[in-house]
């Protein structure tokens, strides 16, 4: 599994729960997750707009029941989830600017409070103005943290980025640690 799912399942434990992959390939990493997960997963909603992937990623996946795979528009596909029913959700479909920055928009709406909203392709290396899915990540971080310095909420490793969508009340963390939930 990518980095932001790691976090996810030490963030869930043994809890079960709902996710979606937007942009799915060949079905590689719906395949990691859907084994690392197991019955801990009650179901993985999949989207991607090539309808030349279905056989491939149904075959690839054909051992589980607990996924659901949508071939369309990812944006409009959105609209089909109902707000706050996700527990996760790992973006890697459009890269350009505008198609993160739609991506983001439309489904944020979709994750629970305190579920965990990422994915893939986050380039810390190269000036973040050349990289446009890095360059929309940041801008829609700095439109939805209402702190100074949102991007220090920003969690990244090996091109993945993801952050908890919080309320903005003081908690305590697994470790007994009291945080500012945002």
């Amino acid at each position: 599994m990518r980095p932001m799912m790691h976090a996810v399942k030490r963030l869930f434990g043994d809890v079960q729960i709902e996710g979606a992959e937007v942009g799915v390939d060949t079905g590689y990493h719906a395949f990691q997750i859907l084994s690392d997960w197991g019955d801990g997963l009650r179901l993985l909603h999949l989207i991607d707009i090539n309808p030349d992937i279905k056989d491939v990623v149904n075959e690839k996946l054909q051992e589980f029941n607990n996924y659901q795979l949508y071939i369309g528009d990812s944006v409009e596909l959105a609209n089909t989830c109902s707000d706050e029913s996700l527990e996760f959700v790992y973006l890697d479909d459009d890269h350009s600017y505008d198609g993160v920055t739609a991506s983001c928009e439309a489904w944020w709406s979709k994750l629970k409070i305190g579920g965990v909203f990422g994915g893939h392709d986050y380039c810390k290396v190269i000036r973040k103005s050349a990289d446009p899915t890095s360059k929309a990540v940041d801008d829609f971080i700095m439109n939805k943290i209402p702190f100074a310095n949102p991007l220090q909420y920003l969690h990244t490793e090996h091109n993945d980025w993801w952050f908890v969508k919080q309320t903005g009340e003081w908690t305590v963390n697994r470790e007994g640690e009291e945080i500012c939930t945002i």
